[in-house]
């Protein structure tokens, strides 16, 4: 199973199994796990033990403010309240992954989850589960995005974008390029990626959830790309239950970015925040 992408709608679903880092952005920490604001929280909140042997699970936004889990682990929920990789949570007992929970929500009048869905989510963990947790810098496994080529040349399928979709002052981006192209999407999808008008550094930044580690960009490249990269999943994906064929000429994911982009990940270590889990009960069912 996959995560899928999840957006505001009046009834959007996401089916659980191998992590990507899709409700929440951010796959780094900012500050302690404890200072975070416990608002806004959600008005009405049901949990229960799901016993069911149905595999997987799913987690669906309904008009905007209802929040349904189905079949979860708790250590998913941390991961999306916090932003975090599962290898940047450290000290969860066992029974956080290992039993799974139905979870209902309804969030108050005026505030919408989609946007919200971290601190909703944290105010849930703190209120009903006693969660507490710190962070701290660890040093963990993590990639490093350099240039493939000594010359600084790029692969075939990467060219420079007219228009910086990640500048915060840029105006409204025209609604297609020059060659009928989407502008201003970034995407992550089983064995696709496609990048119009965002920097590499934005790049390296999904690709932590594709290959589990923390990616740094150390290219020296500036600017917003273009550029479609076709690879094979290296884990068979699952997209509404049913198995997503494989590309069978696509390269994996490590040799398509070499020579597709001319890029090259290289592994490394550095210093990676990491949730600290200080305490975490078991919830009242209701």
């Amino acid at each position: 199973m996959i995560y899928r992408s999840l957006r505001a709608s009046p009834s959007t679903s996401l089916r659980a199994g191998r992590l990507a880092l899709l409700l929440v952005a951010a796959a780094t920490l900012t500050g302690s796990a404890q200072s975070q604001p416990a608002v806004p929280s959600f008005e009405v909140a049901s949990i229960k033990r799901n016993i069911s042997s149905e595999p997987g699970g799913f987690i669906r936004v309904e008009e905007g403010v209802r929040f349904n889990a189905t079949g979860v682990p708790l250590s998913f929920i941390i991961r999306q309240a916090y932003g975090v990789l599962e290898t940047q949570v450290a000290n969860q007992p066992d029974w956080l992954t290992s039993e799974r929970y139905d979870i209902r929500g309804k969030a108050p009048d005026g505030v919408e989850v989609f946007p919200n869905m971290a601190p909703l989510l944290r105010s849930l963990l703190q209120d009903r589960f006693g969660f507490q947790a710190h962070t701290e810098q660890r040093d963990l496994p993590t990639y490093d995005l350099v240039m493939a080529r000594s010359d600084g040349r790029l692969g075939p399928k990467i060219s420079r974008a007219d228009f910086d979709c990640g500048a915060r002052t840029t105006a409204t981006p025209p609604k297609a390029g020059p060659s009928g192209d989407p502008v201003c999407t970034i995407t992550f999808g089983p064995g696709r990626i496609l990048v119009r008008g965002f920097s590499i550094g934005r790049f390296a930044g999904g690709l932590v959830g594709q290959i589990q580690r923390m990616v740094v960009d150390k290219t020296g490249l500036t600017g917003p790309w273009n550029f479609e990269l076709l690879y094979t999943p290296d884990q068979p994906v699952r997209l509404n239950g049913a198995i997503v064929p494989p590309n069978p000429d696509a390269p994996s994911l490590f040799t398509a970015v070499q020579e597709q982009l001319g890029l090259k990940l290289e592994s490394s270590r550095g210093p990676v925040d990491v949730l600290v889990i200080d305490r975490v009960n078991r919830p009242t069912e209701d």
